[in-house]
């Protein structure tokens, strides 16, 4: 049985918890766990991040769901278009990363998949 840790990050969340997770994700754990992790919103070439055979990187943007959601769905960013005052609970551009990576990882995997939140 293989185990499958998923994450989601953007520059923001790599620069304030994420690049120490990951140090410590090559470092400490066992080579037949997998890590996930799917990025948004970052140029990774910018970066030097850890590399490993189990640690393994996907691009949001590559996924067409992806891509179709933030295109027919942006107005929906927590001001439903500066129409309202913001609200983190109609803001779903902010969490679909996070649905994104864990249904996507699902949905390749006949194993167990653990969301591990970076933030």
């Amino acid at each position: 049985m293989k185990y499958n840790f998923v994450t989601a990050f953007n520059e923001t969340l790599l620069q304030q918890s994420t690049i120490s997770l990951l140090n410590e994700f090559k470092d400490n754990w066992e080579k037949e766990i997998n890590f996930h992790c799917y990025y948004y919103d970052i140029d990774l070439s910018n970066y030097s991040l850890p590399k490993a055979s189990n640690i393994h990187y996907h691009n949001l943007l590559e996924l067409a769901e992806y891509s179709a959601f933030l295109k027919n769905y942006s107005r929906h960013d927590g001001t439903e278009d500066n129409t309202i005052e913001y609200s983190e609970v109609l803001n779903v551009v902010q969490h679909i990363p996070k649905i994104m990576a864990v249904t996507e990882c699902g949905f390749n995997s006949v194993d167990w998949v653990i969301w591990f939140d970076p933030s």
